[in-house]
C-alpha cells in the first residue's frame, strides 16, 4: 500500500519517524516533502519554488492509495488541509490522527480516526485492509467505466407522435 502523510512542515522530524514506522510495515510513503532539504515552514518560498512544491505534493497524493492527516500541531499555512481536500476529490482512503485542529466539516469524510499514531499502528492490519478494499472498488469502477466507454452505443429510436398513438391504441 502507498500512503501520503499530511502534516505541519515544522513537525517534519517527528513525521519522518512515523514514515519510517509505516515503511517498517512494508508500505510506501509518497510524501516528498518529508525528504525536502530546502527550507520550508512559515513564510512562502519564491513563486516558482512554491509551484514546484505544490505540483510535487499533488502528484504524491495522486500516487498514494491513502492519506494520513496528522493533527498534532497547528499550522499557519494549512497546506495539509488543502491536501486533505485533494485526497477527498481523488477518492483516497482518509485517516485522521491526533487530537488537534481537524479539517473543518470535512473531518466527517475520514474513513478512520485515531487519537495517536500508536493507536493507528495498533490497528494497522485493519487499516491496510480498508485501504485495499477501497482501492479494489475504485479499480473495479474504473474498469467498468472503461468497458462502458468502449462498448458501442445502441441506436436511438424516436417515434413520431402518430406512431406513439397507434402503439397505445393497438395495445389498449
Amino acid at each position: 500500500m502507498t500512503y501520503y502523510i499530511a502534516g505541519w512542515y515544522d513537525a517534519k522530524d517527528r513525521l519522518t519517524r512515523m514514515m519510517r514506522e509505516v515503511e517498517k510495515r512494508g508500505h510506501t510513503v509518497t510524501s516528498g516533502w518529508l525528504q525536502q532539504t530546502e527550507p520550508g515552514g512559515v513564510g512562502m518560498p519564491p513563486l516558482e519554488v512554491a509551484k514546484m512544491y505544490a505540483t510535487r505534493d499533488i502528484f504524491d497524493i495522486a500516487r498514494a492509495q491513502a492519506i494520513i492527516y496528522d493533527t498534532f500541531d497547528e499550522s499557519i499555512r494549512q497546506a495539509r488541509t488543502v491536501e486533505w481536500g485533494i485526497a477527498i476529490g481523488m477518492r483516497k482512503y482518509r485517516i485522521l490522527v491526533g487530537p488537534g485542529v481537524m479539517p473543518g466539516v470535512f473531518k466527517t469524510s475520514a474513513h478512520e480516526t485515531y487519537e495517536s499514531w500508536d493507536a493507528l499502528f495498533a490497528k494497522w492490519d485493519a487499516v491496510a485492509a480498508g485501504v485495499a478494499r477501497l482501492d479494489a472498488e475504485r479499480q473495479r469502477n474504473a474498469d467498468l467505466a472503461r468497458r462502458d466507454a468502449a462498448a458501442p452505443s445502441a441506436p436511438t429510436v424516436s417515434l413520431s407522435t402518430r406512431a406513439k398513438r397507434r402503439a397505445f391504441v393497438s395495445n389498449a
